[in-house]
């Protein structure tokens, strides 16, 4: 089955950083089809901005798996609370939590990303798997404070590795595609 990706980027992100474009890549040779929107905002993101454009550019998508990092999860989160698009498979790397204190990270600089809780039901109706990876030196989003939480929550399946900080860099591009294969192969079974 061939997928379209949707990659959310992190804070300050954009389609050319990290192991997005590597991912892309890889992604692409398989012949899937990969959306990397460049999110505005930089330094100030902000959801009002974010989630009407997420939606020009995944509303068509076949078969969607969706793709955060960092604040991208939220983003994808709160896309799929609002537009409630079915999607095969919901991945979200270096995720933060559904805790309202949020708001104040960054200086407050993405708190309309946190106006309030999301509903994990909500998120379930319309994602068939919901994957989350994390590393527990992660010096941005904590684990037992951000991941774990968030897991139990959405009764997501939590990867923790060790010595994988924030995933910032290329260098994570080919762990994410092997680990994406290995679920979508799991869904085709």
């Amino acid at each position: 089955m061939k997928y379209t990706f949707g990659i959310i980027h992190r804070y300050r992100g954009s389609s050319q950083t990290d192991w997005y474009s590597g991912l892309k890549t890889l992604l692409e040779a398989d012949g899937h089809k990969v959306i990397i929107p460049d999110l505005p905002g930089d330094d100030k993101p902000r959801a009002v901005q974010w989630l009407p454009l997420l939606d020009r550019q995944f509303s068509d998508a076949d078969n969607l798996v969706l793709i955060g990092h960092s604040i991208g999860t939220r983003g994808a989160l709160l896309y799929l609370e609002k537009y409630r698009k079915p999607t095969k498979l919901l991945f979200m790397v270096g995720a933060l939590s559904n805790d309202m204190a949020n708001a104040e990270r960054l200086g407050g600089e993405a708190a309309d990303f946190y106006t309030h809780k999301i509903n994990p039901d909500g998120i379930n109706e319309v994602a068939e798997k919901i994957v989350m990876v994390h590393s527990r030196d992660d010096p941005h989003v904590s684990y037992p404070g951000q991941a774990i939480v968030l897991a139990d929550e959405l009764g997501a399946e939590l990867l923790a590795y060790e010595d994988k900080g924030h995933f910032l860099g290329p260098q994570h591009s080919e762990l994410i595609y092997s680990l994406l294969n290995q679920y979508l192969v799991q869904a085709n079974e």
